[in-house]
């Protein structure tokens, strides 16, 4: 089995039953393939960039489709149907960003687009934005850090364009900020990571 690409970091996904989830933005495809190659069932016409590609606690499969002009939440079944689709147009579908959920598995946390809200807190049993913080989001190329307590890690910028890690509690309330810098510098940033101590990298 051979897929074409044009994204630069592939990394496919796999479940705790060995099925493999692989995209093709050009192909416009979504594959699920057995541990032993062989495919399972193919989804057309959807546009997910590999690196967003989530699970839910269920199995349903999460990514963001701009397919249509207009990025929009899919979830897909474990069978390969699509279940339901939120569209917002500052969704973030850029091919290096990804979506993280909360422990229990109800909310997915997406990132915004450049200069628009910095995260989008998303509860996949209503189908709905639950709520939005982040008056810039500052940088591109990262997914947000959810802790084991449900906590939130992502950066946004003030009303200054001075860049700032916030942690935020899972109703969305501002635990704490630590400041990284101007507008410009805070651009650079890319990936950040969390240890099992919770310290920030």
């Amino acid at each position: 089995m051979c897929i074409r690409d044009s994204t630069y970091s592939i990394s496919p996904l796999i479940t705790s039953d060995g099925t493999i989830y692989v995209s093709s933005r050009i192909e416009k495809r979504l594959y699920a393939v057995t541990e032993k190659g062989k495919l399972k069932w193919e989804l057309n016409d959807v546009r997910p960039s590999q690196t967003g590609i989530n699970i839910g606690k269920d199995g349903t499969i999460y990514f963001l489709d701009d397919l249509s002009g207009l990025m929009t939440l899919t979830a897909v079944s474990s069978e390969g149907s699509i279940l339901w689709r939120l569209s917002n147009s500052d969704f973030s579908g850029d091919e290096l960003d990804g979506m993280s959920f909360s422990p229990d598995g109800k909310i997915l946390y997406i990132p915004g687009w450049f200069n628009k809200q910095a995260i989008f807190a998303v509860d996949v049993e209503t189908k709905s934005i639950k709520w939005e913080f982040g008056k810039n989001r500052v940088y591109l190329n990262g997914a947000p850090i959810v802790d084991s307590d449900g906590n939130i890690y992502v950066i946004s910028s003030d009303e200054n364009a001075n860049g700032f890690l916030y942690s935020v509690s899972p109703d969305k309330k501002i635990r704490w900020s630590y400041p990284l810098g101007i507008f410009g510098i805070v651009q650079s940033f890319n990936h950040f990571s969390m240890d099992k101590n919770g310290n920030i990298y």
